[in-house]
Protein backbone atom coordinates (compact mmCIF):
# COMPACT_ATOMS: atom_id res chain seq x y z
CA UNK A 1 0.00 0.00 0.00
CA UNK A 2 0.71 3.60 -0.92
CA UNK A 3 1.52 6.15 2.23
CA UNK A 4 -0.88 9.36 1.68
CA UNK A 5 1.43 11.72 1.41
CA UNK A 6 3.26 9.79 -1.11
CA UNK A 7 -0.51 9.51 -2.79
CA UNK A 8 -0.81 12.98 -2.73
CA UNK A 9 2.50 14.00 -4.22
CA UNK A 10 1.57 11.54 -6.74
CA UNK A 11 -1.58 13.49 -7.60
CA UNK A 12 0.20 17.08 -8.03
CA UNK A 13 2.94 15.16 -9.97
CA UNK A 14 -0.62 14.53 -12.30
CA UNK A 15 -1.86 17.62 -12.14
CA UNK A 16 1.08 19.72 -13.27
CA UNK A 17 0.95 18.27 -17.09
CA UNK A 18 -2.51 19.07 -16.74
CA UNK A 19 -1.56 22.39 -16.62
CA UNK A 20 1.22 22.52 -19.63
CA UNK A 21 -1.99 20.83 -21.83
CA UNK A 22 -4.50 23.94 -20.50
CA UNK A 23 -1.29 26.76 -21.44
CA UNK A 24 -0.02 25.36 -24.58
CA UNK A 25 0.05 29.11 -25.82
CA UNK A 26 4.17 28.63 -26.97
CA UNK A 27 4.33 32.29 -26.62
CA UNK A 28 3.51 32.66 -23.00
CA UNK A 29 5.49 29.61 -22.07
CA UNK A 30 8.24 31.88 -24.30
CA UNK A 31 7.75 34.64 -21.95
CA UNK A 32 7.44 32.41 -18.66
CA UNK A 33 11.06 31.00 -19.18
CA UNK A 34 12.38 34.38 -20.11
CA UNK A 35 11.02 35.61 -16.72
CA UNK A 36 11.99 33.09 -14.56
CA UNK A 37 15.53 32.74 -16.07
CA UNK A 38 15.67 36.83 -15.61
CA UNK A 39 14.67 36.25 -12.13
CA UNK A 40 17.02 33.74 -11.33
CA UNK A 41 20.24 34.87 -12.89
CA UNK A 42 22.19 37.56 -11.15
CA UNK A 43 23.60 38.98 -14.88
CA UNK A 44 21.39 40.98 -17.32
CA UNK A 45 20.37 38.22 -20.10
CA UNK A 46 19.59 39.01 -23.47
CA UNK A 47 16.76 41.00 -24.33
CA UNK A 48 14.13 38.90 -26.20
CA UNK A 49 12.04 41.75 -28.07
CA UNK A 50 9.89 39.24 -30.21
CA UNK A 51 8.41 37.02 -27.46
CA UNK A 52 7.86 40.46 -25.33
CA UNK A 53 6.29 42.22 -28.64
CA UNK A 54 3.79 39.25 -29.51
CA UNK A 55 3.02 39.00 -25.76
CA UNK A 56 2.09 42.83 -25.41
CA UNK A 57 -0.15 42.02 -28.92
CA UNK A 58 -2.04 39.37 -26.97
CA UNK A 59 -2.40 41.22 -24.08
CA UNK A 60 -4.38 44.18 -26.11
CA UNK A 61 -6.17 41.26 -27.84
CA UNK A 62 -7.52 39.76 -25.20
CA UNK A 63 -8.67 42.84 -23.39
CA UNK A 64 -10.66 43.60 -26.87
CA UNK A 65 -12.09 40.03 -26.20
CA UNK A 66 -13.01 40.31 -22.80
CA UNK A 67 -15.20 43.45 -23.52
CA UNK A 68 -16.98 41.52 -26.21
CA UNK A 69 -17.50 38.72 -23.19
CA UNK A 70 -19.03 41.47 -20.91
CA UNK A 71 -21.19 42.57 -23.58
CA UNK A 72 -22.41 39.71 -24.44
CA UNK A 73 -23.35 38.63 -21.42
CA UNK A 74 -25.05 41.73 -20.45
CA UNK A 75 -27.04 41.47 -24.02
CA UNK A 76 -27.69 37.27 -23.21
CA UNK A 77 -29.19 38.44 -19.38
CA UNK A 78 -31.65 40.50 -21.36
CA UNK A 79 -29.83 44.12 -20.53
CA UNK A 80 -30.76 43.94 -16.91
CA UNK A 81 -34.41 46.00 -17.56
CA UNK A 82 -36.80 43.42 -18.74
CA UNK A 83 -39.77 42.03 -16.53
CA UNK A 84 -39.38 38.21 -15.13
CA UNK A 85 -43.45 37.38 -14.94
CA UNK A 86 -43.08 34.29 -17.57
CA UNK A 87 -39.51 32.47 -16.70
CA UNK A 88 -39.43 30.33 -19.68
CA UNK A 89 -37.01 28.00 -21.05
CA UNK A 90 -35.33 30.52 -23.61
CA UNK A 91 -35.07 33.17 -20.91
CA UNK A 92 -33.05 30.66 -18.28
CA UNK A 93 -30.57 29.57 -21.32
CA UNK A 94 -29.77 33.07 -22.18
CA UNK A 95 -29.40 33.91 -18.06
CA UNK A 96 -27.03 30.89 -18.07
CA UNK A 97 -25.64 31.58 -21.41
CA UNK A 98 -24.63 34.96 -20.12
CA UNK A 99 -23.59 33.88 -16.96
CA UNK A 100 -20.91 31.51 -18.68
CA UNK A 101 -19.73 34.56 -20.76
CA UNK A 102 -19.24 36.53 -17.86
CA UNK A 103 -17.55 33.84 -16.38
CA UNK A 104 -15.44 33.16 -19.34
CA UNK A 105 -14.66 37.21 -19.51
CA UNK A 106 -13.85 37.18 -15.74
CA UNK A 107 -11.39 34.24 -16.14
CA UNK A 108 -9.60 35.49 -19.61
CA UNK A 109 -8.83 38.99 -17.36
CA UNK A 110 -6.93 36.95 -14.71
CA UNK A 111 -4.38 35.61 -17.62
CA UNK A 112 -4.13 38.55 -19.55
CA UNK A 113 -3.31 40.00 -16.27
CA UNK A 114 -1.12 37.26 -14.84
CA UNK A 115 0.30 37.52 -18.49
CA UNK A 116 1.13 41.77 -18.03
CA UNK A 117 2.16 40.70 -14.32
CA UNK A 118 5.28 39.13 -16.03
CA UNK A 119 5.59 41.89 -18.82
CA UNK A 120 5.79 44.17 -16.10
CA UNK A 121 7.83 42.91 -13.89
CA UNK A 122 10.16 41.51 -16.63
CA UNK A 123 11.10 44.70 -17.54
CA UNK A 124 11.24 46.24 -14.40
CA UNK A 125 13.76 43.41 -13.31
CA UNK A 126 15.97 44.13 -16.13
CA UNK A 127 16.14 48.05 -15.44
CA UNK A 128 16.54 47.11 -11.84
CA UNK A 129 20.01 45.18 -12.77
CA UNK A 130 20.96 47.97 -15.34
CA UNK A 131 20.47 50.89 -12.44
CA UNK A 132 22.63 48.80 -10.04
CA UNK A 133 24.96 47.76 -12.09
CA UNK A 134 25.11 50.60 -14.46
CA UNK A 135 28.90 51.04 -14.82
CA UNK A 136 29.10 47.48 -16.08
CA UNK A 137 26.43 47.12 -18.21
CA UNK A 138 27.81 50.21 -20.06
CA UNK A 139 30.38 47.27 -21.83
CA UNK A 140 27.03 45.51 -22.40
CA UNK A 141 25.07 47.76 -24.27
CA UNK A 142 24.43 45.53 -26.88
CA UNK A 143 22.45 43.17 -25.12
CA UNK A 144 19.81 45.86 -24.31
CA UNK A 145 16.74 47.46 -25.94
CA UNK A 146 17.00 51.07 -26.32
CA UNK A 147 14.51 51.59 -23.68
CA UNK A 148 17.30 49.93 -21.29
CA UNK A 149 20.04 52.22 -22.76
CA UNK A 150 18.36 55.50 -22.22
CA UNK A 151 18.07 54.22 -18.40
CA UNK A 152 21.82 52.94 -18.67
CA UNK A 153 22.55 56.62 -19.59
CA UNK A 154 20.48 58.48 -17.26
CA UNK A 155 22.13 56.15 -14.46
CA UNK A 156 25.56 56.70 -15.22
CA UNK A 157 25.33 60.16 -15.33
CA UNK A 158 23.76 60.23 -11.91
CA UNK A 159 26.57 57.91 -10.53
CA UNK A 160 29.10 59.91 -12.19
CA UNK A 161 27.76 63.04 -10.98
CA UNK A 162 27.59 61.66 -7.21
CA UNK A 163 31.31 60.68 -7.16
CA UNK A 164 32.74 63.31 -8.77
CA UNK A 165 30.63 66.56 -7.91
Amino acid sequence: TMHPAQRANQDDAGDDGEDDDRNSNPDYEQLKGLWTSELACPELLPHDAETVAKNAEEISNREDAVEELLRRSIQQRGGGGGSRRGTSSSSSSGEASGELASLVAQITRMDTDRTRYMLVDLTRMRLAKIENHALHYRTLADQMTEEEEGGLLHASSDCIRDQFF
